[in-house]
């Protein structure tokens, strides 16, 4: 792993929450983590209106909690604390649907952390992570970086190709790519730095 593309310091979102007036901490957690809630909800077979219901549950329990939480990145605590909550949720409702009988094939549901559960909430958050971190690193980057940076990491073009398409010299889209991949980086890191990326990771050492 390259230092220079991933330093030691983090900004974590989970630290910033703690604040209920940081509402642009709070819009990012909604925009990164909802949507993932709401995957999970259908992939284990809720309706739309019962998943939009464990969405809304989900944040508002989070809301209400989040200022006693302690972190513990070393053991991905956050990420266990909000798929157990999300757990109850997505079995809440299935015991309401049906009278307060889970069916076996739900009964996985009822496990604080079930390992299906935890992989495809890992599966989804990385996506949406990435998803999140490219789409800031675009809006915090000039347009010129942006465009190397697309050539050269996204569409995989080589650096030679890239100068001659943008005008530029080579040693110019080095250097760009690398500060966009350091911006990429401190995204990446604000909104998942309790998350198991290393996939991502590597990806950009490389």
């Amino acid at each position: 792993m390259d230092a220079d593309l991933w330093p030691a310091t983090q900004f974590t979102l989970v630290g910033q929450m703690g604040d209920w007036q940081n509402h642009a901490a709070w819009k990012t957690f909604v925009d990164l983590y909802a949507p993932v809630i709401y995957r999970l909800g259908r992939r284990r077979g809720l309706q739309e209106a019962d998943t939009a219901d464990v969405v809304q549950n989900v944040l508002v329990r989070v809301s209400r909690a989040i200022r006693t939480f302690e972190p513990d990145h070393r053991h991905g605590r956050f990420r266990n604390w909000l798929i157990t909550i999300t757990s109850n949720e997505i079995r809440r409702h299935f015991r309401s649907d049906r009278g307060g009988i889970v069916a076996a094939a739900d009964q996985s549901a009822a496990n604080l952390v079930p390992a299906e559960l935890e992989a495809a909430w890992i599966e989804q958050f990385q996506a949406r992570v990435y998803q999140c971190a490219l789409e800031r690193t675009r809006g915090g980057v000039e347009e010129d970086l942006w465009q190397a940076f697309e050539l050269v990491w996204l569409q995989g073009r080589k650096p030679q190709e890239a100068a001659v398409t943008l005008g530029r010299r080579i040693d110019w889209v080095y250097k760009a790519k690398h500060r966009v991949l350091q911006k990429l980086k401190q995204e990446v890191e604000l909104l998942a730095s309790d998350a198991p990326l290393a996939a991502l990771h590597a990806e950009a050492a490389a």
